[in-house]
């Protein structure tokens, strides 16, 4: 919803231009004192002209809210801390909180000037910040422990009245080493409890169910007659479009927007429960390759996810052949994921 506010400036640029010496003649017509002009279709053509501008000063004031209450720095890790492997020691010495389940990020809300001064002492990068702007602001700060992370970055940061809430994201075609991020956020937002969650980058196609609709008793021909890449538990490919992964990639390479969902059973543990499927849609879109993978079927342990989001920048379909086997890969700057194996 828009509030008072933002009203009171749609009819305050109405007036604007009512007023200006180069107005429109529409401010000029006398629409209600002729016969030729019929009462409801001006106010038909008024609510337009305010529809219009609502939606318009809406979808700004939505597009902005990130940057009225933060102004973040993206950089290089700079620290005094002796090397590589004490960097882990050296962020917790100084009260960051290590995030395992997000690939092992840490992060701090510095609300003081003394501690920004002791944090800036030993994190030379971090964004410059006077001990006034700590009247109405606070500093965030997310560090990742993988050195190739590129391009960190915030997302979007709002609270309610017990958390903040902070989503962070990384680019695949920023060059490595950008893995920090410092932002200077309004203090209104302030919360102690705080959630820092990635980016999710969804996958999508209208000749697919989504990913997250399908039952948990998927089977492998099922697969098949939904036009999946499908792998059996032996490797072999039993689906009747074998050339499509190779379409998919010389597609993608020349910059065509493609999807290709992937339906395999090979290598997955007999210890695995339910049916042991593992989905995996690749969907290139903007130049990268978003990657959801549904592993909800064949999890053992309890240190894995149901869903696997990631954003890759390139796809190669490597044969191995000690194995006799080819081997999908994703890969980008920071990581890199096996997809699956295929005979």
């Amino acid at each position: 919803m828009i509030d008072k506010k933002y009203y009171d400036e749609v009819w305050q640029k109405y007036y604007e231009l009512k007023d200006n010496k180069n107005r429109d003649s529409f401010y000029d017509e006398e629409y209600y004192n002729s016969k030729n002009i019929n009462k409801n279709k001006i106010y038909k053509m008024v609510a337009m002209f305010l529809i219009v501008i609502i939606g318009t000063v809406n979808l700004v004031y939505g597009a902005s809210v990130l940057y009225k209450y933060i102004i973040q720095e993206t950089s290089n890790i700079k620290t005094d801390f002796v090397d590589v492997n004490s960097n882990s020691e050296g962020y917790e010495r100084l009260g960051f909180k290590l995030i395992t389940d997000l690939h092992d990020f840490y992060y701090k809300k510095i609300t003081d000037y003394e501690d920004y001064k002791n944090c800036k002492e030993n994190i030379e990068s971090l964004i410059d910040m006077r001990q006034e702007d700590f009247e109405d602001n606070f500093l965030f700060v997310v560090i990742s422990c993988n050195s190739n992370t590129g391009g960190l970055h915030i997302t979007n940061i709002n609270a309610d009245e017990t958390s903040l809430y902070v989503e962070i994201d990384k680019s695949i075609k920023e060059n490595q080493g950008k893995g920090m991020v410092s932002a200077k956020v309004d203090r209104t937002l302030d919360r102690d409890n705080v959630v820092l969650k990635e980016k999710k980058q969804e996958t999508y196609s209208p000749n697919y169910t989504q990913i997250k609709e399908l039952p948990k008793n998927y089977t492998l021909e099922e697969a098949v007659n939904d036009n999946c890449f499908v792998i059996n538990e032996e490797g072999e490919v039993i689906s009747n479009n074998r050339d499509r992964i190779s379409e998919f990639i010389n597609n993608t390479k020349n910059g065509q927007d493609d999807f290709l969902r992937i339906v395999s059973k090979n290598g997955v543990s007999k210890e695995s429960k339910e049916n042991g499927i593992i989905i995996t849609d690749i969907q290139y879109v903007n130049g990268e390759y978003r990657v959801c993978r549904d592993q909800s079927r064949c999890i053992s342990t309890g240190n894995e996810v149901d869903y696997y989001y990631n954003v890759f920048s390139n796809i190669e379909d490597v044969r191995n052949d000690t194995f006799a086997q080819n081997c999908i890969r994703l890969t980008s700057l920071y990581d890199n994921l096996v997809v699956a194996f295929y005979k």
